[in-house]
């Protein structure tokens, strides 16, 4: 793996008088002739502005927003990019634009991969759909699946990041998306279904220290609970307690790397003891929280 500056295949430009912006960029060797590009963007945006970037050859990008919204466009094409959502979009050779609003924070990560990825990688629905695209346009837009949220936190706040923890969690984010992408089409949910389970998962998110039962949850959301079971785990492609666990001990990790320590990450993360929670993360991450913390 190398790490550069700059896009060898795009360069981005953003006014420092309106940003404060820190761009990490690595490249992952694929095959030959091809590598998979990773950007993590952490800008904090003082006031409105626009950026321009120029492609210089045709991919495939797979954009996780984390932090606030923001747009990105060219004449023909425009991705709204909301946060929390998973965007995979053909950007073909040009220039592009994105907006920022003023009082923001962004926090993404783009993948970028060539056609031999896709090819190896993607289901027939997929190659049929952007291999043979000749204008950047958009392939899907959704919310983020709890892994890919869990991976992408994973690499946002990781310092230094080692080859090995890169490509192992990027291979996660592309296998966890390409194969929700392939069979999104084979599960039969409503617009209102959909809006419905992004509230729930918002719910999970809000109520992390104190998870909601699947029948409170049904309540607030307005689905019976066997149908919000179903739903869910076929929308989010884990169970709902397999979500509220990844973003409970995301936040562990989050309150520890911030220098917290552990009987307080405990009691706000909503354990009763800590050999409680020590027990519970040494479940999830194969590590107690001590190790991690050292």
């Amino acid at each position: 793996m190398s790490v550069k500056k700059e896009c060898s295949n795009c360069e981005f430009f953003i006014d420092k008088k309106c940003a404060i912006s820190q761009s990490k960029y690595y490249e992952i060797d694929y095959e030959k002739n091809e590598k998979i590009e990773i950007i993590i963007n952490n800008f904090d945006i003082f006031n409105d502005t626009k950026t321009s970037f120029d492609i210089k050859e045709k991919k495939f990008s797979l954009n996780i927003t984390l932090g606030d919204s923001y747009t990105c466009q060219n004449c023909k094409f425009k991705l709204d990019c909301k946060s929390g959502n998973c965007i995979f979009s053909v950007l073909c050779k040009g220039k592009f634009y994105s907006q920022f609003k003023g009082n923001s924070k962004l926090k993404n990560i783009i993948i970028n991969v060539g056609a031999n990825f896709l090819k190896n990688h993607a289901g027939p629905k997929i190659l049929k759909k952007i291999l043979n695209s000749k204008n950047s346009k958009l392939i899907s837009e959704a919310k983020c699946l709890p892994d890919t949220i869990f991976l992408a936190k994973e690499i946002f706040f990781s310092k230094e990041p080692s080859p090995l923890f890169l490509k192992s969690k990027i291979f996660g984010i592309l296998d966890n998306e390409l194969k929700n992408l392939e069979n999104s089409k084979i599960i039969n949910i409503s617009k209102i279904e959909r809006e419905m389970l992004e509230n729930a998962y918002k719910i999970i998110e809000k109520n992390y220290a104190n998870p909601l039962s699947i029948k409170e949850l049904s309540y607030k959301v307005g689905l019976n609970e066997s149908k919000l079971k179903t739903l869910f785990k076929a929308f989010f492609g884990s169970t709902i307690h397999e979500a509220s666990t990844k973003l409970r001990m995301q936040k562990a990790k989050e309150l520890i790397s911030d220098g917290q320590n552990l009987k307080s990450v405990a009691y706000k993360l909503g354990f009763s003891a800590l050999s409680n929670f020590s027990s519970a993360f040494k479940k999830h991450f194969g590590f107690t929280p001590s190790k991690f913390k050292d």
